[in-house]
Formats: structure tokens, sequence, C-alpha cells
């Protein structure tokens, strides 16, 4: 179509890419992150270099509470008319942990953001992806960021590589059921 729409929740570089990305496409786009100033940063940035381009909508979420993060993307739904073609999820905490030393309180806190997350997302994403344009070859799309911690994992980082493990796992699936029953494709953009 001429316009399509955007959400991607955000913690690292890589959906500030997508979304400069979306952006000099004329994509309208909405940014779900829990920290207000990267959003605006974000916004902002994106603003400046493709100033022709829908603006960007932002949404303070926490993706650790579900709550939270059904109300942010029913909210960004509902900005867009409802037609969510692509839904990125790339939230996690990307910190050193030791495996000695990690707690179960911090690993829950951290399983809560990268796998709960994915899995309220690709649920939500399956009741909301904009189908219209399938008759012209244009699928909704769910993209998760992968990693190579779920093969590799890091004992400096075990927090991170147990839920990215998770996380992937549930991307694995997702592409399997969503394809197959939702016309929703799946991608894993490798962060390495």
């Amino acid at each position: 179509g001429d316009w399509s729409s955007d959400v991607c929740s955000s913690d690292l570089f890589i959906s500030r890419s997508l979304c400069q990305y979306l952006a000099s496409q004329n994509w309208r786009i909405v940014l779900i992150s829990r920290t207000e100033h990267k959003l605006q940063t974000y916004a902002t940035e994106t603003a400046n270099i493709y100033p022709s381009a829908p603006q960007v909508l932002t949404y303070t979420a926490n993706a650790s509470i579900p709550s939270s993060l059904l109300s942010a993307l029913d909210w960004a739904a509902s900005q867009l008319e409802g037609e969510v073609d692509v839904l990125c999820y790339n939230a996690a905490v990307v910190a050193a942990s030791d495996l000695m030393s990690l707690t179960p309180e911090a690993f829950t806190a951290d399983f809560q953001i990268a796998a709960i997350g994915v899995l309220i997302a690709g649920q939500w994403f399956s009741k909301h992806a904009n189908k219209d344009h399938i008759p012209g070859g244009e699928y909704p799309l769910f993209l998760v960021t992968g990693g190579i911690l779920d093969k590799n994992p890091m004992p400096s980082y075990s927090s991170l590589s147990a839920t990215k493990a998770a996380s992937q796992n549930l991307t694995q699936q997702f592409s399997q059921v969503l394809t197959r029953e939702y016309s929703i494709l799946v991608g894993q953009p490798l962060v390495v």
C-alpha cells in the first residue's frame, strides 16, 4: 500500500536503525520503550533525518509487566487505525550478569522482558496484524531480534544468554504457527 505501519519495542540500536529505514520509506511508526528519553531521542533523530516522513509516535511502557505491554500495543494499534503491518519486539536487558551471582529475582525480571514479552507480543499480533495486503503478496511481519547466545552462552552474560535462548525458541515456535495458521511471516534479525 501507499502507507504502512510499524510498532517497535526498543532497547538496542537495531530498533533505531529499523525506525530510520522505515521512515525513509514513509511508514507510520510507533516506538514503545520504558525509557521516555530514548523514545524522544529516536523520534527526534528520525524527524531530523526524514522531515517529510510521518511523525514517529511514542509510548512509554514496561515490557516486564504484561498489562503495560498489552496496553501499549493496543494504543499503538489504535493510532494506526488497527493496521499493524510489522511488529518488531526487541526488548531485553543487555547487561553483564555472572552466572554464580545471578539472583533468581533478577533472572525472573529479565525473563519477563525477553521471553514473556515475546509470548505476549506474538499472541497479540496474531489478532492485530494487517492482512489487507496479502492478496498483493505483502504479508504482515513479526520480527524478534535473535543472536548467538542460545548456541554460545556466556556465563558473564548468563541472564541474557538464557532469556534470549527462550525468546529465540518462542520465535521459532511462532514461525511455525503464525506462518501456517495466521499468514504472518516471522523473522529473526541476527545480532552478534
